[in-house]
């Protein structure tokens, strides 16, 4: 199991030129997947405290936001617009899987971004101390975990591609790695209520990959992408939600 290789997999960093790599090692690497998260949610919370004071706080979480979206390429993003175009506007399981291998965005994959990024915008900018700094840096690392539960929850619904190796290489070692590196995370920044966030991420996570399951017969890579980002968007906006409702805050804080 490669780290660099989930790595180069998540997110726009090349470390090397392009070669052939054995997609079963990619696979495995699902095991770092929450390792990446982090890595990106301490970019995040770097360039928060960078700009903190710098630029208004709402142009702030806008920046956080593009920047996110910057490096990873847009490749979730991608998944989200074009399982929203397939699930919506599909009727049979292989009409939606059609319509999911058109690179060109629908209408309902548009509104699909525009409604996530305007959702994940107010998430943030609605995150504040003594929450803000933890959510940063733990939601992309549980966000990611999120995907790996897919990967393993749901057999691959294109018999042959790629990614069916990644379903029959997640279980056990991937998905209990992985699990274990987003827990610890979690529970390291929030303390007990770090279990609650998890779990509640997990069971989106597994909610949502079973409904596209039953629509699709199975997930993709771009359903992958929109598991990520759904639940990224959610995690963010219950942690907000958290603060401002003071329902799960005495948990969260320390």
């Amino acid at each position: 199991m490669n780290p660099l290789l989930a790595l180069e997999f998540l997110t726009v960093v090349r470390l090397w030129p392009a070669r052939d790599v054995d997609v079963r090692d990619v696979a495995r690497s699902q095991a770092f997947f929450p390792a990446v998260g982090l890595l990106l949610g301490l970019a995040l919370l770097g360039a928060d405290r960078l700009l903190d004071g710098v630029l208004p706080f709402l142009l702030l979480n806008a920046v956080l936001v593009v920047g996110l979206a910057a490096l990873t390429g847009g490749l979730h993003l991608d998944g989200l617009a074009d399982t929203a175009d397939g699930v919506l506007g599909g009727r049979t399981p292989s009409a939606r899987l059609a319509i999911m291998r058109d690179s060109r965005v629908g209408s309902y994959g548009a509104l699909a971004l525009a409604s996530l990024l305007l959702l994940k915008w107010a998430a943030l900018a609605s995150l504040l101390p003594p929450l803000r700094a933890g959510a940063l840096l733990v939601v992309p690392a549980l966000a990611r975990w999120h995907v790996v539960v897919a990967v393993a929850a749901a057999p691959y619904a294109r018999p042959g591609g790629r990614w069916e190796a990644f379903h029959r290489e997640a279980w056990p070692v991937p998905l209990l790695a992985a699990g274990g590196t987003a827990l610890a995370a979690s529970v390291l920044a929030f303390g007990a209520g770090g279990t609650v966030l998890f779990g509640l991420g997990a069971l989106a996570a597994l909610g949502l990959t079973l409904w596209l399951k039953s629509l699709l017969g199975g997930l993709t890579g771009d359903t992958y992408g929109a598991v990520l980002e759904v639940t990224e968007t959610l995690l963010f906006m219950v942690v907000a939600g958290a603060h401002g409702g003071r329902w799960l805050e005495p948990w969260l804080v320390r």
